[in-house]
């Protein structure tokens, strides 16, 4: 009679598995002194090439559970590998593919630096530039929500949208995004 599969004996690898779908879903290393994950492998998952293969085998299921629970929302991977690619700012980089089409500035005084300075590199946080120049504090900074973003491109799955509130819609301010970026 057949045997129906056993989950692996050794703890390391679920822990391993773990800290993978923590990474690919929220984009945060595991917490300092984790002792099943061994620090050379926190280093490489890091790198896009080491991410790639990651996402597309646990890229479908992350997707589906967060989608059930995050509506007109995207996990940190998809915004690495899936999202539109802005061809314009890829131009010339390396490492063109971490260059998704960015989330609009909706409110606000403040523009994105490589605008300014086109040499400078560009880094992203689901979809949110991270660095800006010419800012006023009296005039706070607002991207579009994601789930407008989704909407723009068409990429809202059908499910997702009637399960959409008027507050997944709000402009969301800069200040929040950067205050999530981990350090």
């Amino acid at each position: 009679m057949p045997r129906k599969p056993q989950p692996p004996k050794s703890r390391r690898t679920g822990a391993a598995v773990n800290w993978v779908v923590t990474l690919l879903t929220w984009g945060t290393p595991p917490a300092a002194g984790t002792p099943e994950i061994v620090p050379y492998y926190v280093h490489q998952m890091h790198l896009w090439e080491k991410q790639a293969p990651a996402w597309a085998s646990l890229g479908p299921g992350i997707m589906e559970s967060w989608a059930a629970e995050h509506p007109g929302r995207r996990p940190w991977s998809w915004w690495r590998h899936d999202a539109p690619r802005d061809e314009e700012l890829k131009r010339g980089w390396y490492c063109h593919r971490h260059f998704p089409i960015a989330r609009l500035k909706v409110a606000g005084a403040g523009r994105v630096a490589r605008e300014h300075y086109p040499g400078i590199g560009a880094r992203f946080w689901f979809g949110v530039p991270l660095e800006w120049i010419d800012t006023d504090p009296a005039q706070p900074i607002f991207v579009e929500a994601e789930s407008v973003y989704l909407e723009r491109f068409g990429l809202l799955l059908p499910e997702e949208r009637h399960r959409l509130r008027a507050a997944d819609k709000r402009a969301v301010p800069l200040a929040e995004i950067l205050a999530a970026v981990p350090t």
